[in-house]
């Protein structure tokens, strides 16, 4: 994901905001993205149902730039979890200090495992506190994190048990009501936030907003073109937002505005366009 994050942020990886389809009752949603590389452009997409509309299995497609014949099919949810965890992985690596090595984690799911098991990779975490509302599926989620990825973690009974004073915060839940509030969370925290983030349904509140000294997101076009709007650009003083791959391969610049006048760090997730397209690709390119 770190050579998909430099593509597109040297103009080699066109990743349009995603966009829906009605159909009845359900919204089919769909990322694109078109590579140019030295050896072989491609395009391709990933459908799937917006979340709360049902389970379908995913498609990723990948088609030859030159031929327009299909390179690839991959059908299945394994790509986009994946995606979205390294992602997340790559950006606390770049945002936090070696010695953050402590993680509180809300949430329990599928993304929530995914964002464990690729941030186990960046970081020798010392202590992993994980909350959710189901305290067997706490448990059992602290249990194969300790047996299948050799973190350390707890299951404790409330989210604010699994944030305070914790260095890293990752927040990955379906929730549609704030999981924490601002308060909570020690000067100085990195906070991740993977789940919802539109108006009426997020899992963070505006307190936290007002907190925030940096802005990170993997792709400041898809916070724009959220429907209905994204949060962050609907508060009387929106954080500036920058791009992932912009801090990590031209630094922060030196302009008025970009950091804020809080103390937290936040990691946005929105995802990037063509991003599950591109792993595939490359899956392809490897497999020859």
């Amino acid at each position: 994901m770190r050579a998909a994050l430099k593509a597109h942020t040297f103009g080699e990886l066109s990743a349009p905001a995603r966009a829906d389809a009605q159909l009845g009752q359900r919204r089919l949603r769909l990322t694109a993205g078109q590579a140019h590389a030295p050896e072989g452009g491609w395009f391709g997409f990933r459908s799937y149902l917006a979340p709360g509309d049902g389970r379908v299995e995913d498609v990723t497609v990948v088609y030859d730039e030159e031929r327009g014949t299909v390179s690839g099919i991959h059908v299945g949810s394994a790509l986009a979890p994946r995606r979205c965890g390294s992602v997340t992985a790559i950006a606390t690596a770049a945002l936090t200090a070696p010695e953050a090595d402590r993680l509180g984690l809300v949430g329990t799911g599928r993304q929530a495992w995914h964002q464990l098991w690729a941030l186990a990779d960046v970081r020798d975490w010392q202590e992993v506190r994980v909350h959710s509302r189901d305290a067997t599926r706490r448990e059992r989620f602290a249990q194969r994190a300790r047996d299948e990825l050799g973190v350390p973690a707890v299951a404790v009974a409330h989210a604010r048990e699994a944030v305070e004073g914790m260095p890293v915060v990752v927040l990955a839940t379906h929730s549609s009501t704030p999981v924490v509030q601002a308060d909570w969370l020690a000067r100085g925290t990195y906070l991740a936030t993977i789940g919802p983030k539109q108006v009426g349904h997020h899992e963070f509140g505006l307190d936290l907003l007002d907190r925030l000294g940096l802005a990170v997101t993997d792709s400041v076009d898809q916070v724009a073109g959220y429907s209905p709007p994204n949060i962050l650009t609907t508060t009387p003083d929106p954080p500036c937002l920058l791009n992932l791959g912009e801090v990590l391969w031209r630094g922060l610049p030196e302009v008025d505005g970009i950091r804020g006048p809080g103390d937290l760090t936040g990691y946005f997730s929105v995802g990037l366009g063509g991003a599950e397209a591109y792993l595939l690709a490359q899956v392809l390119r490897e497999a020859g």
